[in-house]
């Protein structure tokens, strides 16, 4: 028994200072460290020309990435009111200044004329706004004005 333990205890013991002398050295270090930095690195600048594609593709459709959910009624006093909410669906974009195409219809359905119309608040992302607008032609006939978010 003592033939087979001296040489498992010689063995072990061999094993565990060999592992000990294999730890990095100094000059092994920044390179680990600078393969790591790089990495991030190239994921941040990635990630931030991602985001900068999406805030580009936003802005120039907008009324892809805003819904506008209104119905125009006329007041006591002739006026059109467009009254509804306007939702931001996009994740990037914050729009102002919002473009709008009102549509004026008499009773037969037919188109008397058009005005386009500027929202002068700013929405952010993923935000719902109240809206309560006062459009501003009145045109004479009209029975029906349909409002949409302008190309």
């Amino acid at each position: 028994m003592k033939k087979i333990l001296y040489p498992l205890i010689i063995a072990f013991t061999s094993c565990l200072i060999y592992a000990c002398g294999n730890e990095p050295t100094e000059e092994d270090l920044p390179e680990v460290v600078d393969q790591y930095d790089t990495g991030i690195e190239d994921d941040i600048i990635s990630h931030e020309l991602e985001k900068e594609s999406i805030l580009e593709k936003e802005q120039t459709k907008p009324n892809d990435y805003l819904l506008l959910h209104g119905d125009c009624k006329r007041n006591i006093k002739g006026e059109w009111i467009l009254k509804g909410t306007l939702e931001n669906i996009a994740k990037e974009a914050t729009f102002s200044n919002i473009h709008l195409t009102a549509e004026y219809y008499d009773k037969l359905d037919s188109m008397i004329t058009s005005s386009d119309e500027i929202l002068s608040s700013s929405i952010a992302p993923g935000e719902v706004v109240e809206l309560k607008y006062t459009v501003s032609k009145k045109p004479k006939k009209t029975k029906a004005v349909t409002v949409w978010v302008k190309l």
